[in-house]
């Protein structure tokens, strides 16, 4: 197959030689490159025989597993009688070049290939000039570089002297060789610096990509460090550059919201104008994910949402802020990173649409609408809140048949109105017959458009964004499911229908029923008010605990993996079916051991169900591992918190305690925390909580260590509506990532509202706020016959779930055989007051679950006090008598 002699074109490779096999091609353009590289290990054809082009193509292909390249100088024939050699593996037939001039490397950690000069003869690539560099040489005050990064789906170009030739990339520097099997050369730093070069060389660092970010925003690569960056490019115009350094000035700011892009410097890439810009990993624009979320489950489609509500109207409220109207706010001009079904970041992006307003001059209040206008049906698009929250009633009509009603009366009315005005020029009466009749039918059907304008007003009102109940969240999570079949997982979505709080649920409305007239500033405004300063209130801290595993020649001994698996049970009591289940299949321990090979067989069947916690997954990742593992294993856990109250999840923290030190913990009663708040809501940080005041000494107590403890000298409001630790015991809160503020409920009656308020006065009714806020989450116990209050925890360490709660008052009516080999000790709990035990049950980790439970129920505290009249402040010691 004949090689193309356009030098812009990849030449094709021959029949003969195997594409999979070649790394990269080198062009040599020279009338005695064929006779030159007669000694070269690699295949060589002409660039087009029969024709006046000279030169040659060398296919390059691993030699003895190395990747890396040399090109220098042919040996002259007197220099090889004289016995000197120089292998390598692209000959220049040129006597101006170096004996050995530079090598070709691939980089596989930054997936690039780079060039780079081994000789003092400065060589030319892509308009970049290189040299070798020596530390020692003095004779170099300002180095050249002494490397290039090359361009991978573009042909690179190289000079040395009067010797050209042409390097085509084939393979990525992964697919070459992969990190950690081969190692470049080490080049120094401060050689590849040219930030603070004027030349015209060093101005020009940038490669582009063919990575997309966004519409006019690309991937570059810096090509003397391979370090990849983003640039958005303005394309080549009369007023690109005017473009270009506006842009720049209008959007270079010291401090910026975290959801715009900041700008660092402009340059030209290609000689097109553009500015470099922070770098983004994993960004994609809402555009291209939208049918993904689409066909996502509602829960994750309002999780977005709610975040696309914090952030896009904080972005907009910066840029009108600092002066600057948006004016495209798009599918296009969002981008998010959206992993393992989270979102993580959002930003707004394309600032072209954008300009400025001179302040003191009248504010632009109409644009500024506009772009809320814009992020709010860009929110709407994602989670479809007006149709899933409401939906048409049966009084309601179909909004496109109403609207289409409206339009016809519309225009028969503007027809009418046409000709009654064109038989009144005609120098016609109109209080003629013929014009009384035409005024009287423009009348007409003026009223009539009127009223079914009105009438279409009133049909939107009637779907307004409502509350939801229990029986329809029931309707629609059955819908779902019949068109979506459940797989096998332990943690199911929750059919959560809301933005965080009920005033940005109702804002769909403006954009259907009412007008439209509110700014980004006036949301930001309101979200702080209901929802406080901190955007993540609920965090988490980490917690180690030693865990001891004994191991036996290739097994473990099977009370340590016992004791651990039921830890594993309380802290995560989501997967406690699952863990005795699986256990009582694959776990068969002889003489005390529990062979390897059985936890392989447990962990693999744990995974078929559910990804599992991290510290599981670790825990196993080390049973299962060849290697040893020492006798105690230092396990992490995550322990929630909220930031605004100071307040910790006392329960979560209390499940790492072995029974034996939380009993003793319980019953000793050295530090008494009787203000307590018991929050409901969501699975992973409902519990009771407690200051963190109290955290050290419940850490050291429960024989836990605190590597790091929260910051508590963070800088916040006096007063933070999120703040729940003031709530009174009389009260629970009701609370979940994501919503604004918290909810709280009186322990008797059917009443709740958001945040605590003094007043009675904005209270709903639990069957329509635990739906409307919660979903089809358990947040609160079915309370037995005749039983109309939640009481309080007597303990902090009495804490159960609505599961747990229910189990127990199962109990009652079931028969529990305690296992035959072990007998009840004296003055022991009943067995019915143990949560979620099995009524048969004779495996090894059900026993320890229930024994843990038992030393549990026995510990009581020292002698309470009347807790019922204490507030939740921090508790005062009494004075010393």
């Amino acid at each position: 197959m004949p090689s193309s002699a356009n030098p812009h074109e990849r030449p094709a490779i021959p029949d003969d030689i195997s594409e999979d096999e070649v790394l990269a091609i080198v062009t040599v353009h020279h009338a005695r490159a064929q006779e030159a590289n007669q000694d070269t290990p690699h295949a060589t054809r002409p660039i087009l025989p029969g024709s006046n082009v000279s030169g040659i193509h060398v296919f390059l292909r691993q030699l003895n597993g190395s990747p890396s390249f040399t090109i220098g100088r042919q040996i002259s024939d007197e220099r090889v009688l004289r016995g000197v050699r120089a292998e390598h593996d692209i000959y220049l037939p040129d006597s101006t070049v170096g004996m050995r001039q530079c090598v070709l490397q691939p980089v596989p950690v930054q997936n690039l290939w780079r060039l780079h000069s081994t000789s003092n003869i400065v060589a030319t690539v892509n308009g970049a000039p290189i040299r070798d560099y020596k530390p020692t040489s003095k004779r170099q005050p300002n180095p050249l570089p002494k490397a290039v990064y090359l361009k991978q789906s573009r042909v690179n170009t190289v000079t040395v002297k009067t010797m050209h030739f042409n390097i085509w990339l084939l393979k990525s520097a992964q697919e070459a060789c992969r990190p950690g099997n081969f190692y470049p050369s080490m080049i120094p730093a401060n050689v590849q610096d040219v930030t603070n070069r004027s030349e015209q060389w060093a101005r020009n660092r940038y490669d582009m990509t063919e990575e997309q970010v966004s519409t006019k925003t690309f991937r570059v690569i810096n090509r003397y460090t391979g370090d990849k960056e983003t640039a958005k490019v303005f394309c080549k115009g009369q007023h690109s550059q005017q473009l270009r350094n506006a842009e720049l000035l209008l959007m270079s700011k010291a401090d910026i919201d975290t959801s715009i892009v900041r700008y660092r410097q402009s340059t030209e890439i290609e000689t097109m104008p553009a500015i470099i810009t922070d770098t983004y990993d994993g960004l994609a624009t809402y555009e291209s994910l939208r049918g993904d979320i689409y066909t996502s489950h509602p829960d994750l489609r309002f999780e977005v949402a709610s975040k696309l509500v914090r952030r896009l109207f904080s972005a907009l409220t910066w840029m009108h802020f600092n002066g600057i109207i948006h004016g495209g706010v798009s599918n296009d001009s969002v981008l998010l990173r959206i992993f393992d079904g989270k979102l993580y970041q959002v930003l707004l992006v394309d600032y072209s649409t954008a300009r400025p307003f001179v302040s003191g001059e009248m504010v632009p209040l109409e644009e500024m609408v506009n772009d809320g206008r814009a992020a709010m049906q860009l929110i709407e698009d994602c989670c479809d809140i007006w149709a899933l929250r409401n939906g048409p009633p049966t009084t309601a009509t179909a909004e496109n048949v109403m609207r289409q009603r409206t339009q016809d009366l519309l225009n028969k009315h503007e027809a009418v109105k046409r000709v009654f005005e064109d038989y009144t020029r005609k120098a016609n009466s109109a209080n003629d017959s013929k014009g009384k009749k035409l005024a009287k039918l423009q009348d007409k059907l003026k009223y009539s458009w009127k009223s079914a304008h009105d009438k279409e007003t009133q049909n939107r009102a009637a779907r307004e964004v409502a509350t939801m109940r229990k029986s329809k969240i029931d309707a629609m999570v059955q819908e779902w499911e019949y068109a979506h079949p459940p797989q096998p997982s332990i943690y199911k979505p929750y059919m959560l229908l809301s933005l965080g709080h009920p005033y940005i649920d109702s804002l769909a409305n403006f954009l259907y029923v009412g007008r439209w007239d509110i700014t980004p500033h006036e949301i930001c405004n309101k979200l702080r008010q209901v929802g406080g300063y901190i955007e993540e209130p609920w965090q988490t801290f980490k917690v180690h605990r030693l865990t001891p595993i004994g191991h036996h020649g290739t097994g473990y001994y099977e009370n340590h993996i016992m004791m651990w698996l039921a830890t594993c049970c309380e802290v995560f009591p989501e997967w406690r079916q699952a863990f005795e289940e699986c256990c009582q299949t694959h776990l068969q321990p002889v003489d005390g051991i529990i062979p390897q090979a059985e936890l392989l067989l447990l962990r693999d069947a744990l995974l078929a169900l559910d990804v599992l916690p991290g510290p599981i997954s670790i825990m196993f990742e080390l049973l299962v591992s060849a290697s040893a593992i020492p006798q105690k294993v230092e396990e992490a856990y995550q322990i929630w918190y909220h930031v605004p109250s100071r307040l910790f999840n006392l329960t979560q923290l209390q499940r790492l305690a072995t029974p034996e030190r939380l009993a003793t913990t319980i019953t000793e009663g050295q530090t008494r925390c009787n203000n307590f708040v018991e929050v409901r809501g969501d699975p992973k940080i409902e519990g009771c909580y407690a200051s963190l005041v109290f955290l050290e000494a419940f850490v050291a107590q429960f024989g836990l260590e605190l590597p790091q403890a929260p910051n508590l000298n963070f800088t916040r409001p006096t007063f933070d509506p999120s703040d729940f630790s003031e709530i009174p015991q009389s009260r629970i809160v009701l609370a979940r990532p994501g919503m604004l503020g918290y909810g709280s409920m009186l322990r008797t009656g059917d009443q709740a509202n958001f945040l605590f308020s003094r007043t009675p006065t904005c209270f709903e009714t639990l069957s329509t706020f635990v739906p409307t806020n919660f979903g089809d989450m358990k947040v609160l116990p079915k309370l037995p016959q005749d039983v109309r209050t939640h009481a309080r925890p007597e303990h902090w360490s009495k804490y159960r779930t609505a599961e747990e709660f229910e189990a127990q008052a199962d109990l009652s009516s079931r028969v529990i055989r305690q296992p035959v080999s072990r007998k009840a000790r004296p003055g022991a709990a009943s067995s019915s007051a143990l949560p979620d035990v099995m009524e048969v049950d004779k495996f090894t980790l059900g026993q320890i679950l229930r024994e843990r439970e038992r030393v549990r129920a026995e510990a009581r505290p020292p002698a309470k006090r009347d807790t019922d009249a204490l507030s939740s402040k921090p508790e005062k010691s009494s004075p010393k008598r």
